[in-house]
């Protein structure tokens, strides 16, 4: 069976107008023989609910219209993550122009806002490569050259991801978590979600903490409806079970 992993589309540094733990090993370990309505559901969905995503390619008709936005003085502060990404992108077409790494890195961010994340490697590498072109740094440059030698070592020309999760857990997870670094920054949130992410992949027992800072993760790296009620229905459950 095909699993995806939801990853999980933050503000990057104001610097450049874009910038953007483990939790504790106490508590009930929830097995596989609990109810459908338990934790085990609630993971499946996190891991299912984005595989029938499609990718949508950027249109002339939108990059015209963040050309011509007018961002308001302090669109920073904007509270609405949807909006925000919207004058996010507006900016960066403004300041840097119709060029195709700006188009590369709106296209990726509008795909992955939700926490669908395609199984192939290409669009990361494309990812990664328009973000050094605008923003040069050796972290990304370092991601890029391990993400590349990650597509090598699987050796397909259209790479399955599923391949890598499989075979060697620790070196996806040691891959996503670099790419998380550069589009989320060194926050918590990305360690606590890779942190629980291997255990999961590894078949290791994960207590109801874990998986409910797992879920807050990733509410906080993207905080939409859906992210919301993961949160929100989870802690009911704890509440009558404990």
């Amino acid at each position: 069976m095909k699993r995806i992993i939801t990853l999980l589309t933050c503000v990057f540094c104001l610097s450049v107008f874009w910038s953007c733990g483990d939790t504790e090993d106490s508590g009930a370990i929830i097995s596989i023989g609990e109810p459908k309505s338990s934790w085990d559901n609630t993971w499946n969905n996190t891991w299912n609910n984005t595989w029938n995503n499609t990718w949508d390619n950027l249109s002339d008709e939108y990059v015209l219209e963040l050309i011509k936005l007018e961002l308001p003085v302090d669109w920073v502060l904007t509270e609405n993550p949807k909006l925000l990404a919207k004058y996010r992108h507006a900016q960066l077409l403004q300041q840097f122009g119709d060029i195709p790494q700006v188009r590369t890195i709106i296209e990726f961010e509008l795909n992955t806002a939700d926490g669908y994340v395609s199984n192939d490697l290409h669009k990361h590498i494309a990812y990664l490569e328009a973000h050094l072109f605008l923003w040069p740094s050796e972290t990304t440059w370092r991601t890029l050259e391990e993400t590349r030698k990650e597509q090598e070592t699987l050796g397909k020309e259209n790479i399955d991801i599923n391949n890598l999760i499989e075979g060697d857990p620790k070196l996806y997870i040691r891959n996503l978590r670099q790419r998380l670094l550069i589009q989320f920054g060194d926050i918590p949130a990305v360690d606590t979600y890779t942190s629980v992410l291997l255990k999961r992949l590894l078949n290791e027992p994960v207590t109801n903490e874990e998986h409910l800072a797992f879920l807050e993760a990733k509410f906080h790296l993207w905080p939409n409806e859906r992210n919301q009620k993961d949160v929100e229905n989870f802690r009911k459950w704890l509440a009558r079970v404990e």
